[in-house]
């Protein structure tokens, strides 16, 4: 027994220097902040790019039996910006963070897309995170949890976005980490609020009532829709209205007088 358990030891010495020089390499050529740790300490990385923070670490979770504990590597992705709601979209992973949130409105998006692929969408204002999340942004979200061996949640609120991914590989080549780390950037770019999106959400953040314009570049919304469907916690009541159909006359509206 005390043979295997040295061997580990020398196995997992050896994965820890990998580990170590490969962050060291990447975070040198990223001109990233590089921490080595001490001798059994794992790796630390901290940066910048494009407006966004991110920090790369080991961190440890309890096994499925809960009875010890494993390693994993964090890559985490910060940025500033003032999302219309709160919300958290992840991997069932982070299912026992829920209780600790906020945000009671649940959300099922009627996609063929996700029926491939179980994830947790919590909000607390579901018909705004729906309202958010775009084709663009479901797409992208979608192929980032699917990634094998990853696990994925994406929080924000009406201050900050973190994307944080998790996997048990130490990630030993700085090809690694730089591919996961581009990914993870440009997803952010898309998960990022336009400027037009900032306009048409402000009054939401100013906590005002008001009736949220339709997306420009989106066609064949229905008109009307509401958000906060049912909710008594929900802190606003805001209507989504689409753009008039020049073409068509608003045969909705006539229906509406003559009921």
């Amino acid at each position: 027994m005390s043979v295997f358990v040295v061997a580990f030891y020398i196995w997992s010495l050896r994965i820890l220097y990998q580990q170590k020089h490969a962050w060291s390499v990447f975070a040198k050529k990223k001109g990233y902040e590089y921490t080595r740790g001490g001798l059994t300490d794992p790796p630390f990385i901290s940066g910048e790019v494009d407006d966004i923070s991110l920090s790369f670490y080991t961190g440890q979770k309890p096994t499925d039996d809960v009875r010890g504990q494993r390693y994993i590597t964090v890559l985490e992705f910060q940025m500033d910006t003032k999302m219309p709601t709160g919300a958290v979209v992840s991997t069932e992973d982070f299912r026992d963070i829920m209780a600790e949130l906020s945000f009671n409105q649940p959300l099922k998006i009627k996609s063929d897309l996700w029926k491939k692929k179980k994830v947790i969408m919590r909000a607390r204002n579901a018909s705004l995170l729906e309202d958010y999340l775009t084709e663009e942004r479901q797409k992208a979200l979608f192929k980032i949890m699917s990634m094998e061996g990853f696990s994925v949640l994406f929080i924000f609120d009406e201050v900050e976005a973190v994307l944080r991914i998790e996997t048990a590989d130490p990630l030993i080549k700085p090809s690694q980490i730089d591919k996961y780390a581009k990914q993870m950037v440009h997803v952010l770019k898309i998960l990022d609020l336009s400027d037009e999106e900032n306009e048409r959400y402000k009054p939401i953040l100013q906590k005002n009532d008001v009736v949220l314009p339709a997306r420009s570049d989106v066609k064949n919304t229905e008109d009307n829709v509401q958000v906060n469907e049912a909710s008594e916690e929900a802190d606003l009541d805001v209507t989504i209205e689409d753009k008039p159909d020049a073409e068509k006359p608003d045969t909705k509206k006539e229906d509406k007088k003559t009921s």
